[in-house]
C-alpha cells in the first residue's frame, strides 16, 4: 500500500510525531521537506533521519510512542 504522504492527515501525524520526540526525549525533532522527522542534538548534530512513510505505517498499528 503506497500512501499520500502529502495529505493532510498524515501531515499532522508526522507533526504531532515530531512533537512527540520533540517533548520527550533530549533530542531535537523536526519534519523537514522531504517528510523525515530529523533528529538533532542540542548542537545542531543530526543523529537519526526517521522515514515518513516509515513512521506513519507504525502510527497507524501503534502509537509513536511505541516507535520511539
Amino acid at each position: 500500500m503506497r500512501l499520500n504522504l502529502y495529505a493532510p492527515q498524515f501531515q499532522n501525524d508526522l507533526r504531532n510525531a515530531a512533537q512527540f520526540i520533540d517533548n520527550n526525549t533530549n533530542l531535537s525533532a523536526k519534519l523537514n521537506n522531504h517528510n523525515q522527522i530529523e533528529l538533532k542534538t542540542d548542537k545542531g548534530l543530526t543523529v537519526k533521519r526517521l522515514n515518513g512513510s516509515d513512521v506513519i505505517k507504525k502510527m497507524n498499528r501503534n502509537t509513536i510512542s511505541t516507535y520511539v
